[in-house]
């Protein structure tokens, strides 16, 4: 007796065109964004990464590291060496919480605010090459039909995250 394979899945796999399929799509997009991002910051002496968390605590303020790891969609443990790398560096601060002196907030430092508003011109200038040629309309289309498929697709894989 031998296993029967679905009709379809062999058809399937010889018809598979991964140059249309849309996660390797979103995939090699992703990819060219963060490093023509992380080319442009790099003469500032901050990467990706560090330009989210300099992103977050502007927008938040101070942050526990469980809190900017939720929000930066990471383990606090990766965020971890991140954090060690700008505090050497003299981005940030890790303070006592007032209200748990047990929890330590990260905060910017004064010289990262600048820095933080150089991260926002970089991401603004990739942005908008990245998007050159659409119309403001099909931006807009863009960013909606991207926030539709996050939010909806594959949020509910990692527990309901939505896009800040």
């Amino acid at each position: 007796m031998t296993a029967r394979e679905p009709k379809s899945s062999n058809r399937q796999a010889h018809e598979y065109d991964v140059a249309q399929d849309m996660g390797y799509a979103l995939t090699q997009t992703t990819r060219a964004y963060q490093q023509t991002l992380n080319a442009e910051l790099a003469p500032y002496g901050v990467t990706l990464r560090q330009s989210q968390v300099l992103g977050w605590l502007r927008k938040k303020g101070d942050l526990s590291q469980c809190q900017l790891a939720r929000l930066l969609r990471i383990e606090p443990a990766t965020l971890a060496g991140v954090l060690e790398r700008m505090e050497r560096d003299g981005l940030i601060l890790r303070i006592a919480d007032r209200s748990d002196r047990r929890r330590k907030l990260v905060r910017l430092n004064q010289c990262a605010e600048e820095l933080g508003e150089t991260a926002v011109e970089c991401s603004a200038r990739v942005c908008a090459r990245a998007v050159q040629g659409l119309s403001p309309q099909e931006i807009d289309a863009l960013r909606e039909l991207l926030r539709t498929c996050f939010e909806i697709k594959i949020s509910h894989w990692r527990g309901g995250v939505t896009l800040g």
